[in-house]
C-alpha cells in the first residue's frame, strides 16, 4: 500500500496542482509507517518503500533549510548518490553512478568554489567520507574538462570530528545571535533529526547545540593560544561567542589531501 501511494505522490499535474491521493488510504499508510518505525532499529536498512519515504523527507528538510537562508528551490539539486542505501556501512562511490552526475552539475554551474565535509572515515556517518571521495574525483574530472579554471575548495567539519587550530586556514568568529539563528534553523527545518539516531557521546540534545558547544570551545582555544592581550588586539574575538574553522585548498592540494586520507584508511 505504501509503495503505491509513494508512486502516485511525485506525479504532479501539468497545472501545478498536487496529485489527487485517496485520503483514507494515505492515512492508513501513515499508520503503517508509524507502526513500522516503532519496531525498527536505528542503523538497520529500511525496506525499499520506507527508504524512499525517508529520502523524500530528508530532501524536503534540506530544501527547507536552504529556503530558510533565502535560496530558491530551483537552486538546490538532490543528486541521490547510488552508494547511499541507508545501511550502517555504505558502498564505495562509483564513477558512472556517483561521480559523473557531480561533474555534469559542475559543468552546468561553473562554480568558483566548492564546499565539502572533511570528515575522515570512522569519525561519524560513513556517508560523509564517501561523499568527500566522490567530490574529490568530480573536482579532478572537472579540471580535466576545464584546465584553465581556478577552483577553490573549502572544507568544513561536522559535529563528529573537529579541526585542530593548526589545520584550519580560516577562522570565522560567530556571535550569540548567530547561535540563535543556527538553533532556529535546525529546530524549524530538521524535524526528523531533533532526536538523532546516533547522538553525540558528548551531549544529549539537538546537533545545533553540539555545534554551538564545539564552536565555543574553539574560541576558548584560540584565546588561549593568542594570550591575554588577544581581546584588546582583536576586538572581533571580544564580541564573539564562538569560532568556526575552515580549511581552504587549491585543487592539487585537495587531491593530495584526499589521497593521503584514503591511503590511511586502506592501510588499516
Amino acid at each position: 500500500m505504501l509503495r503505491n501511494v509513494l508512486r502516485e505522490l511525485p506525479a504532479a499535474r501539468p497545472t501545478g496542482r498536487p496529485p489527487d491521493v485517496d485520503g483514507p488510504r494515505l492515512a492508513a499508510c501513515v499508520e503503517a509507517a508509524v507502526a513500522y518505525y516503532r519496531h525498527h532499529s536505528a542503523g538497520v536498512a529500511e525496506e525499499a518503500p520506507y527508504r524512499v519515504l525517508k529520502g523524500a523527507l530528508r530532501e524536503f528538510e534540506g530544501d527547507l533549510v536552504w529556503k530558510f537562508h533565502g535560496f530558491q528551490g530551483d537552486r538546490v539539486r538532490h543528486l541521490r548518490m547510488g552508494f547511499y542505501k541507508g545501511e550502517t556501512f555504505s558502498e564505495d562511490p562509483e564513477i558512472e553512478r556517483d561521480v559523473l552526475p557531480l561533474v555534469d552539475l559542475m559543468d552546468e554551474v561553473r562554480p568558483d568554489a566548492v564546499t565539502v565535509a572533511l570528515d575522515p572515515e570512522g569519525s561519524g556517518p560513513d556517508t560523509h567520507y564517501k561523499v568527500l571521495q566522490a567530490v574529490a574525483a568530480a573536482v579532478e574530472h572537472h579540471r580535466q574538462r576545464h584546465p584553465g579554471r581556478d577552483l577553490r575548495i573549502f572544507g568544513y567539519r561536522n559535529v563528529w570530528f573537529r579541526f585542530h587550530l593548526a589545520e584550519a586556514s580560516h577562522l570565522v568568529p560567530v556571535t550569540a545571535g548567530d547561535f540563535a539563528h543556527l538553533n532556529d534553523a535546525f529546530q524549524a527545518c530538521f524535524l526528523s533529526q531533533k532526536r538523532a539516531e546516533f547522538p553525540s557521546p558528548y551531549y544529549v540534545g539537538p546537533f545545533s547545540h553540539v555545534a554551538q558547544h564545539v564552536q565555543a570551545e574553539q574560541l576558548v582555544e584560540l584565546r588561549r593560544v593568542l594570550g591575554p592581550e588577544s581581546l584588546v588586539q582583536h576586538p572581533d574575538l571580544a564580541r564573539s561567542a564562538g569560532l568556526i574553522l575552515v580549511k581552504e585548498f587549491k585543487v592539487d592540494d585537495f587531491k593530495l589531501w584526499c589521497r593521503k586520507l584514503r591511503a590511511g584508511v586502506e592501510s588499516v
